[in-house]
């Protein structure tokens, strides 16, 4: 196992659970990872952060073996919040997140990369719950409004009109 993060915070705490060798501060273009050494590449809410996504699919396409898999997630911009939150929805705050897909357009980038799509599957609900100052997650919905909550997210998901992509690529 092998970790790539920008946040030196958070490959700090990697450190102490892999060899420090094993985890790369920084982004994956200046990563030291030779060509043909991965057989999984999993990209967690990755590529709508960087500024440019096609070359890290470039990289990880060098770096995968013959018929290595790509997974990745990513906000889908063609969900239901996005579509009753418009730029009120956390995921369009520009800090957070440079690239914004589709499940059409993901699909299309990923194929530009010389990717194989395998599965594409819509699914979630972005009602986040918010940490507190101690970094807890605090409950904010509960009784009838956790129902409601529930029956929304089934339906959302359901329809596929759900808030996350999730792919799974082949080389």
């Amino acid at each position: 196992v092998y970790g790539i993060d920008p946040n030196p915070i958070a490959t700090k705490e990697a450190k102490q659970n892999l060899p420090p060798e094993q985890i790369h501060t920084g982004t994956i273009e200046d990563s030291p990872f030779p060509d043909n050494q991965f057989d999984l590449v999993i990209c967690h809410q990755t590529l709508e952060h960087l500024p440019n996504p096609f070359e890290t699919l470039l990289w990880i396409q060098d770096r995968l073996h013959k018929n290595g898999i790509l997974r990745l997630t990513t906000p889908n911009f063609n969900g239901f919040s996005f579509h009753i939150l418009q730029e009120q929805w956390q995921n369009t705050k520009p800090i957070n997140h440079c690239s914004m897909f589709t499940p059409e357009a993901l699909k299309h980038f990923v194929k530009e990369a010389s990717f194989q799509v395998e599965n594409l599957n819509i699914d979630g609900f972005s009602y986040h719950r918010r940490r507190n100052e101690n970094g807890v997650y605090k409950k904010h919905l509960s009784g009838l409004w956790g129902g409601c909550f529930h029956v929304l997210h089934s339906l959302v998901v359901r329809t596929g009109w759900g808030d996350n992509i999730t792919m799974v690529a082949r080389k």
